[in-house]
């Protein structure tokens, strides 16, 4: 006669129902976090894309010696964006007048952002930055973005009279931020 110790190879059904019952309740614990922490990346993937074309505006406008504009583009020819949201237009601009002109070159052309997202920007910043040759901004703003989860989750780019775009919890002079 066999042992049953010696030919025990395999798992009883009870050993594997108690061991899928396990991974069930820690993948519906896990869960919720996972997709809190994908909410959070793209979120923050969000705010880094928009703060390195600010970036990267202010040093074309350094490394060129020439006023350098980022505006709002709905599609990615010129300036006619109503919001950040709908994507944004870099380019050099020659004659000043803060407008993408034919002869005028684009440097880079940023994607509108995912249904439910949006960068609202206060008056001064609502649809076009321009950075002067010494990296300076011409003009000082709030940039908001908000997702899906509302004001409680939001984030705003500050642009400050140096050209430097900083994170901050709040608005300008530490108003609340606002995402409507």
């Amino acid at each position: 006669m066999y042992s049953n110790a010696e030919n025990s190879l395999g798992f009883t059904l009870m050993e594997l129902l108690v061991t899928v019952a396990i991974v069930g309740i820690l993948t519906s614990m896990a869960a919720p976090s996972f997709s809190t922490f994908v909410q959070d990346r793209k979120h923050k993937a969000s705010l880094n894309d928009f703060r390195n074309a600010l970036a990267y505006t202010r040093s074309e406008a350094v490394k060129r010696g020439l006023p350098t504009v980022i505006c709002a583009s709905s599609n990615g020819s010129n300036c006619n964006g109503s919001t950040w949201s709908d994507g944004w237009l870099v380019f050099v601009d020659e004659n000043g007048n803060d407008n993408k002109d034919s002869a005028e070159e684009q440097l880079q052309l940023g994607a509108g952002l995912d249904s439910g997202y949006s960068l609202i920007g206060t008056a001064d910043v609502d649809t076009k930055i321009r950075y002067q040759p010494d990296g300076d901004s011409v003009t000082t703003g709030a940039i908001t973005l908000c997702d899906p989860r509302g004001v409680s989750e939001a984030k705003a780019l500050i642009i400050t009279p140096s050209g430097r775009a900083r994170e901050s919890n709040a608005g300008l002079g530490g108003t609340p931020l606002i995402c409507s």
